[in-house]
């Protein structure tokens, strides 16, 4: 079986390509000004990936574009308070926090 794949591939985790992808696509969509569709999925993949890189601000751009394409979808909120939380910035954190709570008052979490 590993003569079937190359050393980099058998490496990977399983869906690793298919996000580098997905970076690959949103840098281009930024660099070119342009604007792709992408799914919620697809933008959590790739904030994923940018705070895996360990590098917030990426992250941060990357949930307020989303936002602008999901505005009601409080995963991005969400994501949007831990990183902000992470980078010390609590106090943007509690008020991104309490927005959501105002969006889904009947939500726990």
């Amino acid at each position: 079986m590993s003569e079937e794949f190359g050393e980099s591939e058998q490496n990977e985790p399983k869906g690793a390509k298919h996000i580098l992808q997905l970076v690959d696509r949103y840098e281009e969509m930024v660099l070119n000004n342009k604007h792709y569709f992408f799914d919620s999925e697809q933008f959590e993949d790739i904030i994923d990936y940018y705070i895996d890189k360990n590098n917030p601000k990426k992250s941060l751009q990357v949930i307020e574009f989303a936002i602008g394409q999901y505005p009601f979808s409080t995963v991005f909120f969400l994501r949007k308070a831990q990183i902000l939380a992470a980078t010390n910035q609590s106090q943007k954190a509690l008020e991104i926090l309490s927005f959501v709570e105002s969006m889904e008052p009947s939500n726990a979490e």
